[in-house]
C-alpha cells in the first residue's frame, strides 16, 4: 500500500500536522509513521507515539485449513472448514522443504547451502480482519484504501523472499459482515 501512496500526500499531511502542533519524525521514506495519513488510520504507525487516530484493522491469525484433492476446502459435518493442527496425520503434506543456497558467481561454487520449510502452492488459510468503524463518511474511503491495498498485494507478496516466489497471495470467498452500533 505504501508503495502505491502518493508520496506528495504524505509530505502534506506532514506538514499540516507540524502545523497544527503534532511532533513528526520522518526517519525514512517508508514505513511512514506521521500517524495521520491513511495508512496510519489503517494499519496504525509504526512508532506509537505519533498515534493520533485509533487504528481500523486488527488481523488475526492464520490458520491452515484441509483441502481436498480438487482443492476445495474440506469442511466437517456442520459445513465449517476443517482447521489443520500438527496432530492431523496429513499436516505434514501441506509443508515443504526447499533447497537454497548462495552462489559466488565468479568462483561458481555454492557459499551457503541451506533448506527453507514453506506450505505448498495453493494452501489455503481461514482468517478473519476487523475494521473499525469510527467516523462512517471518513471510513467508507478508507474500506476502499484498504481494498485497494489487498488488491496490490495479490500483485505483490507477503512476507521475505518475494522475490523468490514465496508470500503469493490471492484473497478468496471474502465475506463481509457488519455489525452496527446499538
Amino acid at each position: 500500500f505504501e508503495k502505491d501512496w502518493n508520496k506528495s500526500e504524505i509530505e502534506e499531511l506532514i506538514n499540516n500536522l507540524k502545523e497544527n502542533g503534532y511532533i513528526v519524525e520522518k526517519k525514512s521514506a517508508m514505513p511512514c509513521s506521521c500517524g495521520g495519513c491513511d495508512i496510519c488510520k489503517i494499519f496504525g504507525p509504526h512508532n506509537s507515539k505519533n498515534i493520533i487516530f485509533p487504528r481500523r484493522v486488527i488481523v488475526r491469525d492464520a490458520f491452515l485449513v484441509k483441502t481436498n484433492k480438487d482443492g476445495s476446502v474440506a469442511k466437517d459435518g456442520n459445513g465449517n472448514e476443517i482447521i489443520l493442527t500438527k496432530k492431523d496425520e496429513d499436516y505434514d503434506d501441506y509443508f515443504e522443504v526447499k533447497m537454497e543456497n548462495t552462489i559466488d558467481r565468479i568462483k561458481g561454487t555454492a557459499l551457503n547451502p541451506r533448506q527453507i520449510e514453506r506450505v505448498v502452492k495453493g494452501s489455503k488459510f481461514k482468517f478473519e480482519i476487523i475494521f473499525n468503524i469510527f467516523d462512517e463518511k471518513e471510513d467508507v474511503e478508507l474500506i476502499k484504501k484498504f481494498i485497494k491495498g489487498m488488491e496490490l498485494l495479490e500483485d505483490d507478496y507477503l512476507g521475505g523472499s518475494g522475490s523468490r516466489g514465496y508470500g503469493k497471495v490471492r484473497f478468496e470467498s471474502l465475506k463481509v459482515v457488519y455489525r452496527p452500533k446499538e
